[in-house]
This record gives structure tokens, C-alpha cells and sequence, in this order.
């Protein structure tokens, strides 16, 4: 710890010599230059309050020979609580820096003034007060108790503290804040400057405004009230908010003076000894990996379990670090010893680190506001730039063990110690990615609603506080941790009798997994006559309310616990067969207060998934949105209501039965003239048309109908008063790209761009029609365009990365991605798209993780289980793609796209061609004309040798698909190998004009054509 020197006058920096320790307390009269202040009449007080303060004088003189600081105190007892609180006198000091004097301690009584140092002394003691702490100080403390104190006598008091320099600079700095209980009779703030010493000061709300003269030597700064108080830190504000009622002063010209003081005595420190010992670890970090991020870890890891915790700050070492060979062979260092320590490991190991004063006291927030001071920073940790990204390195912490599972500290704002000088650099925390806490309920009532269901729920905590909690069970007896896991959720979730706990810390991910399983009966409630519910565990919504008393500031920003972000996802199995169960409860997709809060709930084949989560978005709200939030709090039982699974009664209706889902539901089976039927009815329905035009057009694109689609479109557009023409404009250029005219596509989109040029989706729809062309750098120049435009605008984002991966730039899809997630972690698609790009990157490890975070958000996502299949099969690894298709096809067996997924993955490895064929088949029994199943039977007949019949499943395939791509490929070289090269040959050539990557594809499948061909 880098501990603040002095508590009210803060530290004194002059030039000096060096003095023998002021270990002895001092008596006698201030000096002449002090202006003794008169006591006022006590101030009234609130009721029950146990004294009244009438003064408090501060006066504090500097000069280039030294400063002093006189302090004047004045109270009245009113109780016998009073008593306790002025019934003795206590004053530290630190004898390397300072000497301290008593002028008096008088008691007046009945108007007496009775001297109390007449018949006791200041007792003067060393103890270490912060030694169970790890912190050695070497202050010494005064203190006297004051004989026959009464309630109704004034305790005043007086004393000079006189400054010695700890650093050998001609600098000082100080300042003073209100902090008392109630009014003060007299609050009085004095200081005096040389001319030679140019003195700046700023004072903050609570304060009048000082008077500042000329004297013979130099200034006088006077600030004097009567019945001063001290403002209160409104409820719930940043701490920038308790600044106020405070006066400070200082000499240094700005900050950059302070970095270059500091960053000195951090070099030297910092510098090795020749023979030191430290150079054969860095020679070992070096061996251990080339990798600077791993080389910095390893680095942390030895200052932070090698070198215990002690604070020293005796004299200048409360400012100066220890040599880092002198901190390595006692092995004990407090934050400037560890800092100093670990800048020189990184420095030997040429990674560009830089020591950093912080605040770690919070109050961070706001100091870029203040006077540069020194007194400002309690902390010292490391700036370490690498790769584009900055770390910041504290020896302090314990556990770390990869730079990517650092997160910025809550410290608001740092100071780089540089020797060219470093001005305060912003220390923002980041938006997660990842929820900081996750939990996963699993549910399975597959053998009957009302039958014991299997339950188990994983816990997930990550970062520092998972980091801790794994210390904390490291040294638990693991039958305790197992009694108290299994209890704890039984308070919480009372239906399941859970039996088992289990838990496991990964120390690479800093992620803390903890288990518990158990059995019971779904909680089923029915109220009156209403139908047996179930509320789903997990859906309550946590929302946030913002008060304060009406007295403090009404205006002021209110604190977000920032960052926060917090997941909760419950899925259940139900069985396939008995009564019917709907899922209650609308969506929530709010802002609230400086929080998203989320909930969904859905179900498909049984299976239901509830999701909720809740994450902040910045450090702190305007009181207007801290306002709106809670009224919206007050109401949201009514607003958000509940999310429950529902048995229905025999016979009753859901929401798939309503007309225009059952359009919705027919087209999505296939079944086209029926959709179509159904949607012709609902286009006169004028809460239905806008919706029934679009499933007329999707069904005329299913037909392949391009002109009567886009007679749709302009029909709806004539129809609907109040339609929105760029969605129209949207819905034609999709209808062109579908049917193989981009550059008509391009048209409309272009077209519609001159009505609303700033179109986020038009600008993407442009992107995508300039991919379909090939033409990556328009699609480029056009999303930067739109980025520009809109930097966080997650779709746009994602359609970068989208073209990122298209033009292999791996690293860049990923970043971006990255950036998109933070804006929403949620969406399974931008997890599932960056898994694809590690896969693109050959860093399956990762892909496969980013697999599983999906998962966790969609337990049963089809998407995650047929990208994890495509990432194994490029990778090689047969029977892991297998094993995901087989997991997601026993999920949704009767998906006829999850059975062509299976078909594809058997028949790209060429294993199981039976197998794989009959999956093609089921896959194309509902409709036999879908060119994407068509073309995975071809391949499964190419790899057996039936030539002639995948010739004629890749001619279908095509006929419905022209610009088939694999289709195209696949059929060239079967035409190859039935010996027609001129067919095979201009295939080939028409699959590589649409894309380049097609041939890299299949050949990682084994199959390629002859060179030249």
C-alpha cells in the first residue's frame, strides 16, 4: 500500500537536510506568525448529540525552509457519550518527517480555564496500529486522559505540526475538508506563501470563498465561517460528490511534474544489481515461453507468491520504493517494493511497463478535478502496453495466472511515472463479455410432469471473485463445502431434495464451476380455477430503484454497480406425450436505470428454455433516468408480470393456434398452398397485413415465383397507408439476390439509399448484395461507412466481422465480434460467428469454447451443435462432428435440416455412406425438392461410385439452385470422372467465380480435381 501522508495536511515536499528522528514530543507557545482565534458561542446542535464543536482553526505556514501547520480545536461535552469522545487527547505523528508540539490542553469550566497538562503529560507510545495488517509505520502516538472531565465543560486544545522533507524537493501541498459532526461554531482555514513559492488553491462547494492579501514575505489565504457544517455525500452518488466542503493547495505546476519526481526513484529502484538474482528468473520466464503476454504472467505470478505483503513506511519510504533485490531477498514488500520488483523483471524481459500511482480508496472518481497532490494516490501498480491492449499489473493481488483474465481496476484514473512526465491516463473497467456469475438449471421431466424429474444446476462464477472463492474452498473440509452447497439451494429451490455436490476451478479461464443434482416434483401451484402453473425458477427479474432524502441533491448522478453482468438459464425436457404445457409471460428487453434487463422464454419439441439476465452499462445514471427507473420498478409486477410453464386443460388453444401462425407454422412445414390460403385471408386484416404480405412473399420465394413476389411487394407498399417504404425497398433487393440478379438488387438498395442515406440496414443490405458480387472492398468501404456513422450499432458490427471472415482477416472477425458482444453478450448468433472465425483461424480450442458459451446461453441451440460439427470436421475429428449431429438430430428428430446435417457430415468423411444416405432420404421425404438436401444425397452417391445417380441429384439441385456452389463443384467433378472434362471443367470454373473458397472446402473433404482441370 502506498499510504496518503498525513491525514489533514497531507505531505510536505522542501528542500532539507537530513535530521535525526523527532522521536521526543515537544511543549511551548505557537510561533509568532499565528493568529490565535477566539472561541465562539456553542452552536446548536441536533438533539442527542454527545458534544458541539465551537472552533476549528487551522493555520499552516510554508516556506522554502519548512511549513508548520497549527491546529486549534475547541468542543463542548453535552453527555456522557460526549465524555467518551473527549475524554482523551490522542495525536500521532512520524518522527522521520515531523515534530510535534503542544500548546495547550485547557479545560473551561464555569469560566475557568483549568490547565490539564499541569498534572499529566502526553504519554507517548509506538505501536503499530496497522500491524494486522501487514503494515509498518513507525508512527508514534501522544496521548493524555483528561482527569475530572464533566458533562458541560469545553475541552480546547492546540498543537503545531512541523514538516520535514521526505524527497529532497522544493514542493509542498496540502489540504483540509469539513468532516465534523454537525455545525461548528467557527471553522477557520489560514495559510500563508513566500513569493518565491508560487501556491495554487481550489476550493469546493461547502466552503465561501477565501479572501486572499498581500503580506510582507508573500500571500495569506483567509477562509472563515460561522455555524460551518459538512455537506453530506448525496445517497447513492459517485464518490467525486464527497469532494465537497474541502480546500487544497499545492505547488506542483501540473501532473507531469509529480511523474517525473516519482518515476525516478521507481528507475533506480527497479534497476538490477550486476550479480543480482533476479536475472536467472527472468532467464527462466524467457525459457519458459516466447510469448510476452505469457512471459508478463509468469512475471506477476513470482512478485505475487513469492514476495509477501508489508507495508513499510517509515520517513521517505511512505513515497519511495525499496531496491527490487533488497524486496527479493527479504521477500517481503509492500505495493511500491512489489511494483518496483515487477517493473524490473519486465523491464529485463524488454516489455514496456511503467510504475502508476492509483487511488485505491475510491475516490479516484473525480481527480482529475483536483490540484495535482502527490496525498492523492495510496496505490502503485503497473502499465503494461502490449498486442494494442493495456494491462494493469498489481503484485498485491494473489492468484493471477493469464493476462487476458485481468480486468482494468475501479480506480477511475491513474498517473504513469515517466521521466519526460506522464499526465493522468483514464482507467476505465470494461463492459463483460462474459457474466461475471452464471447459473444453468437443468430439468428433466421427460418421464412425466407430475413424475420425479432430474435436476441439476451448475454455478458458474468468474474473474477475481472467483479466483477468491477457490482459495476459500481450497482450505474448506470438502464434506462442510458439500453440506452447505446442498443446503443452501435447498432453501432456495424447495422442490428438489439435491444429494450430490461437486465443484472445479479452471485457473486458465479464472472461471469457479460449482454442481448440484438432485431429484423432485415440479412445483405445479394452482390458484382458484385457473390451470396448475409452475413459475420457472430464475425468472424472477432483479430491477433497480434509486432514492435519496429529500434534503440532498435531487440532481446528482446516482452509482451503477458497473461492471456487473449476471445470467440465469433454465431448460427443461417435458415429455413427449400427455397433457398439453404452454409457456406464460411476455419478453422483457429493457433498460432500466443504467441495467438491461432481459427475460425470454420459449419452447420447441418439448423443450423449453427461460433465459434471463441482467448487466450494467456504465459506472453511473443521470437522477432523470434513476427517476424513471423506479417509477418503471414500482409497476414492472404489472408490466413484466411472470414467466411460468402452464398445464393446459384438454382441449384448449395456445397462441400457435391463431391464424396467423398457423400461416406461419404451414409455410415452415412446406405446406405452401395451405400458407398461402391463410395469408391470402389475413391481408384485408389490418393488424395482420403487414405480417401476412411478408409470409405471401416468403411463400412465393419458396415457389421460386421472383416476379409474383415482387408484385407483392408492390402491392403491400400501395396497400398499406403507413407502410415503411424501406422495408419494402429491402424486401425487393432480397427477392433479387435470391433470385441470382444482384445487380438488381444493388438498384433498389442504392435508390432507397438517396431518400435515407444514413440506413444502417440499407447500408448492411448493400454490403451483402457487393458480397453476392464478389466485390469485398465496396462491401468494406460501405460497412465502414456505416460504422462510422453508428459505432455500436450490433448489427452492423456483426456484418463487418461477417466480411471479415469472408475475406480470411481471422484476427480482425474476431475483434470484431468481440465488440459486438460487448454491446449485447446475449445474442447466440455473434457468439456462434465468433467460434467460426477461431475456427477460420485454426484455433479450435477457442472455437469450441465460444460452442459452449452458445450452449450455455441456448442449451438446446441446433446452430451451436451444427457449428461445433463443422468446426470438429475441420479439424478431422470424425466422430466428435458425429456425436454433435447425433446429439442434435435425438434433440429435433424430425428436422429435416438437422437430418441433411448429419447426411453431410457422414458423407464428407465418406464413413457410413449407408448411413448417411438414409438420413438424406428422411430429410427429403416431407418435400423432395429443397436443392440443399438434393445436393448432399449426390455427394453421398459420389463417394459410393453411383456416378450417374449423383449427376442427377446435383442437375435437380441446380435446377432449383442455379448458383449452388457446392452443387456446381460437386457435379464438375463427377462430370471428371465420367469422363465429360469440358462440362466438368466450366462446373468447376462457375463455382470458383462465385467462390474463390470453394475448392479449399473440398478439398479438406479429400476431394479434388486434377491439376489443371
Amino acid at each position: 500500500m502506498f499510504v496518503r501522508v498525513l491525514a489533514v495536511a497531507a505531505i510536505l515536499v522542501t528542500v532539507g537536510e537530513a535530521r535525526a528522528a523527532e522521536t521526543t514530543l515537544r511543549y511551548g507557545p505557537p510561533s509568532a506568525w499565528v493568529k490565535p482565534a477566539a472561541l465562539p458561542p456553542v452552536p446548536v446542535v441536533e438533539p442527542g448529540a454527545g458534544y458541539a464543536m465551537l472552533l476549528y482553526d487551522e493555520q499552516t505556514r510554508y516556506a522554502p525552509q519548512g511549513s508548520e501547520t497549527y491546529i486549534q480545536i475547541a468542543s463542548k461535552v453535552l453527555s456522557e457519550e460526549g465524555l467518551q469522545d473527549l475524554g482523551w487527547v490522542s495525536r500521532e505523528w512520524d518522527p522521520e518527517t515531523e515534530s510535534l508540539t503542544i500548546h495547550k490542553v485547557h479545560v473551561l469550566r464555569d469560566g475557568q480555564v483549568i490547565d490539564a497538562l499541569k498534572s499529566d503529560k502526553f504519554e507517548v507510545l509506538r505501536r503499530e496500529t496497522n500491524l494486522e495488517s501487514s503494515m509498518l509505520d513507525g508512527r508514534l502516538t501522544a496521548t493524555v486522559q483528561i482527569r475530572g472531565l464533566r458533562v458541560g465543560d469545553i475541552i480546547d486544545t492546540a498543537l503545531t505540526r512541523r514538516f520535514r522533507d521526505p524527497l529532497g524537493v522544493d514542493r509542498y501541498e496540502d489540504a483540509t475538508a469539513i468532516r465534523h459532526e454537525g455545525p461548528a461554531g467557527r471553522y477557520r482555514v489560514r495559510a500563508l506563501w513566500t513569493k518565491a513559492m508560487p501556491t495554487r488553491w481550489r476550493s469546493t462547494f461547502g466552503f465561501t470563498t477565501p479572501v486572499v492579501t498581500e503580506t510582507a514575505e508573500g500571500l495569506e489565504l483567509v477562509m472563515d465561517m460561522l455555524l460551518a457544517k459538512a455537506p453530506k455525500l448525496p445517497a447513492g452518488a459517485p464518490m467525486r460528490y464527497a469532494d465537497q466542503g474541502t480546500i487544497e493547495f499545492s505547488q506542483f505546476r501540473d501532473w507531469a511534474e509529480i511523474s517525473t519526481l516519482m518515476a525516478g526513484h521507481y528507475a533506480r529502484a527497479a534497476t538490477l544489481e550486476a550479480a543480482s538474482p533476479l536475472k536467472a528468473e527472468v532467464a527462466r520466464i524467457r525459457a519458459a515461453s516466447a510469448d510476452p503476454a505469457v512471459q508478463a504472467a509468469l512475471a506477476l505470478k513470482l512478485v505475487e507468491s513469492q514476495v509477501r505483503y508489508v507495508y513499510v513506511g517509515m520517513g521517505a519510504g511512505a513515497l519511495v520504493p525499496a531496491a527490487a533485490d533488497e524486496t527479493w531477498r527479504r521477500r517481503f514488500g509492500d505495493c511500491k517494493a512489489k511494483t518496483a520488483l515487477l517493473l524490473a523483471l519486465l523491464t529485463e524481459l524488454g516489455l514496456p511497463a511503467e510504475a502508476t500511482l492509483v487511488d485505491s480508496s475510491g475516490g479516484g472518481n473525480g481527480l482529475d478535478t483536483h490540484l495535482p497532490r502527490l496525498a492523492l494516490f495510496d496505490h502503485v501498480i503497473l502499465r503494461l502496453a502490449l498486442g494494442g491492449r493495456v494491462y494493469w499489473l498489481d503484485g498485491t493481488r494473489a492468484g493471477d495466472e493469464h493476462l487476458a483474465n485481468l480486468e482494468p481496476p475501479p480506480y477511475d484514473w491513474g498517473l504513469p511515472l515517466r521521466a519526460t512526465g506522464g499526465a493522468l491516463e483514464r482507467i476505465a473497467p470494461s463492459a463483460p463479455a462474459r457474466p461475471y456469475g452464471e447459473t444453468l438449471m437443468r430439468v428433466d421431466a421427460s418421464a412425466g410432469i407430475d413424475a420425479p424429474a432430474d435436476v441439476t444446476i451448475d454455478t458458474y462464477v468468474r474473474g477475481d471473485s472467483a479466483v477468491a472463492l477457490s482459495r476459500e474452498i481450497a482450505s474448506a473440509p470438502r464434506d462442510e463445502l458439500e453440506r452447505g452447497y446442498r443446503s443452501g439451494w435447498a432453501k432456495r429451490i424447495t422442490w428438489v431434495d439435491f444429494d450430490r455436490a461437486d465443484w472445479a476451478f479452471d485457473a486458465e479461464r479464472a472461471e469457479l464451476r460449482i454442481t448440484v443434482t438432485g431429484k423432485g416434483k415440479i412445483d405445479w401451484r394452482q390458484d382458484l380455477d385457473l390451470p396448475r402453473r409452475w413459475q420457472i425458477d430464475g425468472s424472477f427479474l432483479s430491477l433497480p430503484s434509486y432514492e435519496r432524502d429529500i434534503a440532498q441533491d435531487q440532481e446528482a448522478p446516482y452509482v451503477v454497480n458497473f461492471p456487473a453482468y449476471e445470467r440465469w438459464v433454465t431448460s427443461v425436457i417435458l415429455p413427449a406425450t400427455g397433457p398439453q404445457v404452454r409457456v406464460l409471460g411476455r419478453t422483457v428487453d429493457e433498460t432500466l436505470g443504467g441495467y438491461v434487463i432481459r427475460r425470454r422464454a420459449g419452447m420447441q419439441n418439448n423443450r423449453v428454455v427461460m433465459f434471463s439476465s441482467s448487466r450494467t452499462l456504465g459506472p453511473e445514471v443521470t437522477a432523470a433516468e434513476a427517476r424513471a427507473a423506479t417509477a418503471r420498478t414500482r409497476r414492472a409486477d404489472r408490466e413484466f408480470g411472470i414467466t411460468a410453464l402452464q398445464v393446459m386443460p384438454e382441449g384448449s388453444k395456445t397462441p400457435e393456434d391463431t391464424p396467423i401462425m398457423q400461416a406461419w407454422n404451414a409455410l415452415s412445414e412446406n405446406r405452401l398452398d395451405a400458407a398461402e390460403r391463410q395469408f391470402g385471408r389475413l391481408k384485408d386484416d389490418k393488424d395482420q397485413a403487414r405480417s401476412a404480405y411478408g409470409g405471401l412473399v416468403e411463400t412465393a420465394l419458396t415457389r421460386r415465383d421472383y416476379a409474383r413476389a415482387l408484385k407483392l411487394c408492390d402491392e403491400a407498399e400501395r396497400k398499406l397507408a403507413d407502410t415503411d417504404a424501406e422495408g419494402w425497398a429491402r424486401m425487393r433487393a432480397r427477392v433479387f439476390r435470391i433470385a441470382g440478379t444482384p445487380d438488381k438488387a444493388e438498384a433498389v438498395v442504392t435508390a432507397a439509399l438517396v431518400a435515407k442515406p444514413d440506413s444502417q440496414p440499407l447500408l448492411r443490405d448493400l454490403a451483402v448484395t457487393h458480397r453476392m458480387q464478389n466485390q469485398l472492398d465496396k462491401a468494406r468501404t460501405v460497412l465502414d461507412r456505416a460504422l462510422a456513422l453508428a459505432p455500436r450499432d450490433e448489427a452492423t458490427l456483426s456484418s463487418r466481422a461477417a466480411l471479415s471472415m469472408q475475406m480470411k482477416a481471422w484476427d480482425d472477425a474476431i475483434a470484431r465480434y468481440e465488440a459486438a458482444l460487448v454491446i449485447d453478450p446475449d445474442d447466440i448468433s455473434l457468439v456462434l460467428g465468433q467460434a467460426q472465425a477461431y475456427a477460420g483461424a485454426e484455433r479450435y480450442d477457442l472455437a469450441l469454447r465460444r460452442v459452449t458459451e452458445a450452449r450455455r446461453i441456448d442449451p438446446f441451440s441446433a446452430a451451436s451443435y451444427s457449428v461445433s460439427s463443422d468446426i470438429n470436421s475441420q479439424r478431422k475429428d470424425y466422430a466428435a462432428a458425429l456425436a454433435d449431429a447425433d446429439a442434435v438430430v435425438a434433440l429435433y428428430p424430425d428436422s429435416p435440416g438437422l437430418l441433411n446435417n448429419r447426411c453431410w457430415a457422414r458423407a464428407t468423411f465418406g464413413r457410413d455412406l449407408d448411413k448417411a444416405l438414409a438420413d438424406c432420404e428422411a430429410a427429403l421425404k416431407p418435400n423432395p425438392k429443397v436443392a440443399g438436401y438434393l445436393d448432399s444425397r449426390a455427394l453421398v452417391h459420389a463417394r459410393a461410385d453411383r456416378l450417374d445417380a449423383a449427376l442427377r441429384d446435383y442437375d435437380a439441385a441446380l435446377a432449383l439452385e442455379p448458383r449452388q456452389v457446392s452443387s456446381l463443384f460437386g457435379r464438375g467433378l463427377v462430370r471428371l470422372r465420367k469422363g465429360d472434362t469440358a462440362g466438368g471443367r466450366a462446373d468447376l470454373a462457375a463455382a470458383r467465380a462465385i467462390d474463390p473458397d470453394v475448392e479449399t472446402r473440398f478439398a479438406r473433404y479429400g476431394l479434388k480435381p486434377e491439376p489443371g482441370a
